[in-house]
């Protein structure tokens, strides 16, 4: 019987062949991820994501000035007013106009969705309210929170109802704290020109697909300076306590940092039963197995390959 003799340095060569092979793997994966969560789905996966989700995604601003004395929007009692009002500190106007100064001023939390979404909208809004309760960060003192709809034919009856069904949400019930969250979770209706002029600065690209009534757009909040500059992007439907409370901090002292973690979902023609967001981050992974597998099996081909050079020896 004869077998092969394998050195104990060819065997480190093994092991540490195997691992720079996984380490460069590791980084290749790494660094698609970014693209494709960085850059949208369209443009690395085009064979399988639909024209509707081209171009669509979140592309930082940071440092961006908000023209928000310029952008106007109607609340959900029907009053219109600049984004510029909804940055003040509550009873910061009547304070200032008792002492002829100016309002003081303090940071929003942003949030580009709408009202009539039954997708990703409400994953959004569900999700900041979690936020919210596990941080026990309510809107008040040290932030506004401010919700626009994307959709300019919706109006606010329908932004009133919403409202009062996240105000349930997050009071859990409780009158007193609810009373005090609806003066500062504002929801907000506008017109096309306007919406479409605050996306642009804020960098939250979208498109309404007609053929299905609906719109294709990212999942994110926005934090707004109380000077209504973009200081940060907080990505996914829900965040951690501790990143919640550094955005918000961060923004207190008009801060611009950079987000490092981008994680984008896209909501287009979402459907419980066909579990179409699924199905793209399955198709992300089969691809990034198939790709592991097939270098594990050049890289043994060659070890094997090698080995055969090796003198034999009897036994």
């Amino acid at each position: 019987m004869q077998i092969k003799s394998f050195s104990s340095r060819s065997i480190l060569k093994v092991i540490v062949g195997g691992l720079v092979a996984v380490c460069w793997l590791g980084l290749a994966t790494l660094a698609s991820t970014l693209v494709i969560f960085g850059h949208g789905f369209g443009d690395a996966l085009a064979i399988d994501v639909p024209d509707a989700l081209q171009g669509v995604g979140i592309f930082e601003n940071l440092g961006q000035q908000l023209s928000i004395n310029d952008l106007k929007f109607t609340d959900e009692q029907g009053v219109e007013a600049s984004l510029a009002k909804f940055l003040e500190k509550p009873g910061a106007l009547k304070e200032a106009s008792e002492k002829n100064g100016s309002a003081e001023r303090t940071p929003i939390l942003l949030n580009l969705v709408y009202y009539g979404c039954t997708s990703l909208c409400t994953f959004v809004l569900n999700g900041v309210v979690d936020s919210m309760k596990k941080a026990k960060a309510l809107p008040g003192e040290d932030f506004q929170l401010v919700t626009v709809s994307i959709d300019d034919r919706e109006d606010a009856k329908l932004a009133t109802r919403k409202k009062d069904s996240y105000l349930k949400m997050l009071s859990g019930g409780d009158e007193a704290i609810a009373k005090e969250v609806s003066k500062n979770w504002h929801f907000l209706v506008g017109k096309k020109p306007m919406i479409e002029k605050l996306a642009a600065e804020v960098g939250f690209r979208y498109k309404y697909i007609e053929s299905e009534n609906q719109f294709s757009h990212p999942a994110g909040t926005f934090v707004i300076t109380a000077e209504g500059k973009l200081s940060r992007v907080l990505y996914g439907i829900e965040y951690s306590p501790r990143d919640l409370k550094l955005a918000i901090a961060e923004a207190s002292t008009g801060k611009i940092s950079t987000v490092v973690e981008r994680f984008l979902l896209n909501c287009y023609r979402y459907d419980p039963n066909s579990r179409k967001y699924t199905f793209y981050a399955t198709r992300l992974v089969q691809w990034a197995a198939f790709i592991t597998v097939v270098s594990i099996g050049w890289y043994m081909f060659l070890f094997w390959r090698r080995q055969r050079r090796y003198p034999k020896t009897s036994v």
